[in-house]
């Protein structure tokens, strides 16, 4: 048991820390995607754009050097997303290893199918909450970090198989901001303190 606790206290520990890195990842995305919506509304713009008769239709090859330079801007905001989706990867790792620890420390208590083996995990008390219970947070967390990573991921999927007429409407829908996922871990994290702080 003294094996499991230790790893749900460094576990509890560490979610704080990689909540505020995950926090700023989701900040450090706010330029590159803002651009991106703006581009591919020039991108747009340009591409539909009738040049007739206006004078700068004179200079030869105008729209395709614009869409030329569009397009080379939104693939520099494409690798800064990519560079941030590859740090929140990382960063999920080592959550995902101290995630595989508490699971380890688990396997180590016995038959969880047993009551014997059970009971003892599943007593909390007014002041901690019960190890099983902490062991669903603990998998419940990881979802959550795992889910932010793939939605990173969308918006890059996104930009590569959509046309650039859509990409603006689809990104200025808030992929990153999740409310459920802030609650959650601000619950967890406020039901954890006192059980991290007496370590």
């Amino acid at each position: 048991m003294e094996l499991l606790l230790k790893s749900l206290k460094e576990y509890f520990d560490y979610l704080g820390k990689h909540d505020i890195l995950m926090d700023q990842l989701i900040k450090t995305t706010a330029k590159p995607i803002d651009s991106l919506k703006s581009l591919a509304e020039q991108h747009r713009s340009v591409s539909k754009a009738e040049l007739g008769t206006l004078p700068i239709a004179r200079i030869s090859g105008i729209k395709e050097n614009l869409l030329f330079k569009i397009e080379n801007a939104m693939d520099e905001e494409v690798v800064d997303i990519q560079n941030i989706i590859e740090d929140c990867k990382a960063k999920n790792l080592a959550l995902d290893k101290k995630r595989a620890n508490v699971m380890k420390c688990l396997e180590k208590m016995g038959d969880l199918r047993k009551i014997e083996d059970r009971n003892p995990l599943c007593c909390g008390t007014p002041r901690y909450p019960s190890v099983l219970e902490m062991v669903e947070w603990v998998d419940d967390c990881s979802a959550f970090y795992n889910a932010l990573h793939l939605k990173f991921s969308t918006i890059i999927m996104l930009i590569q198989s959509e046309d650039d007429k859509r990409v603006a409407s689809e990104l200025s829908k808030n992929y990153l901001h999740s409310e459920d996922r802030e609650l959650f871990i601000a619950r967890v994290l406020a039901m954890t303190k006192k059980f991290v702080d007496d370590s």
